[in-house]
């Protein structure tokens, strides 16, 4: 019989593996964020709107 191994793959798969990654990967999302500032979460022109009020209101 032959065995047949796979180089990528380890022996003992982690079941933290995946969490692990997730979270270095929002950290690093959150790092870029608070880097680059809030700048590009505020809006700087808002559009013109027109204001009345009616008997219905």
């Amino acid at each position: 019989m032959a065995l047949i191994r796979f180089a990528e793959r380890p022996h003992f798969r982690n079941p933290w593996a995946e969490f692990e990654r997730i979270r270095q990967g929002l950290d690093e999302l959150s790092q870029n964020l608070v880097s680059e500032g809030k700048s590009h979460m505020q809006a700087t022109v808002y559009p013109p709107l027109n204001m009345y009020e009616t008997k219905d209101a």
